[in-house]
């Protein structure tokens, strides 16, 4: 009777060492070395740790933007889990936004700076005066980005509010009735997801710039992919493939139809 029950612990502890070795296998890995978990749709290279899995990283705090699941889990196992993101998705730029970097005095103050890189976002509101420090870290940020880009057009307008610049809710148009009586064009855009967008003129069309920044309601769009300057769009959001100035040099060209 006490060798059955020496040979049922045996067999017992022997089973929960193969659990247990499962468990570290499953997760992010054996210990040492590198593995790869992926959350809402970014992939991360990680150290492997015991017991840490991927479900682990992805549920710590479901609200929090990815970044901040990572430096948590750091935090909880600070051993262990250092991260090296590489996108599959359009990752997000990450940049704290400075509350000097919004103040304004009128809506001729304000711009947007772009969010993302893959241009699925509305665009970050900031003063005009700091566009370059933002473009420079949209440059450094999505230099090696070869993921998606989306046909988005943002539905929201930026507006000196309170002394900030603000994203707030566009009424230009928003029955083609409106939309004829104020010189748009009412139409279906877009390939993949198509809307109804009215397609308002411009207020500046035609004016010389250097930089987006300069054309307040529309785009500053290059003659083509060497101008170092070009005009103001004739609406507000142009559709087709054209080239937007930025600092006196030509973006490469994007499309948008």
């Amino acid at each position: 009777m006490n060798l059955q029950k020496i040979k049922m612990k045996k067999i017992l502890i022997i089973g929960l060492i193969i659990l247990i070795a499962l468990y570290i296998r499953v997760s992010v890995g054996y210990f040492g070395g590198t593995g790869t978990c992926s959350c809402d749709k970014y992939r991360f290279t990680v150290l492997r740790v015991p017991f840490m899995t991927c479900l682990n990283l992805c549920s710590i705090e479901p609200q929090m933007t990815t970044k901040q699941k990572i430096i948590n889990a750091i935090l909880l196992k600070p051993e262990g889990l250092i991260f090296n993101t590489t996108s599959t998705a359009n990752p997000d730029i990450d940049q704290p936004i400075s509350s000097v970097d919004q103040q304004c005095l009128s809506d001729s103050d304000c711009t947007g700076a772009p969010r993302d890189c893959g241009g699925c976002s509305c665009n970050i509101p900031i003063n005009v005066k700091y566009l370059e420090k933002y473009y420079n870290l949209y440059r450094e940020r999505c230099k090696d980005y070869q993921g998606i880009s989306c046909d988005f057009y943002c539905p929201s307008i930026i507006q000196c509010i309170n002394q900030k610049c603000t994203q707030t809710q566009q009424d230009d148009a928003p029955t083609e009735e409106k939309c004829l009586q104020k010189g748009g064009v009412w139409k279906s855009w877009g390939h993949d997801y198509p809307q109804i967008y009215c397609q308002i003129p411009s207020r500046d069309a035609g004016k010389v710039c250097t930089d987006n920044s300069e054309c307040i309601y529309g785009q500053c769009m290059a003659n083509n992919e060497t101008s170092t300057s070009g005009n103001c769009s004739t609406y507000k959001k142009e559709f087709g493939c054209f080239s937007l100035i930025t600092n006196n040099k030509a973006e490469p060209m994007i499309c948008y139809d």
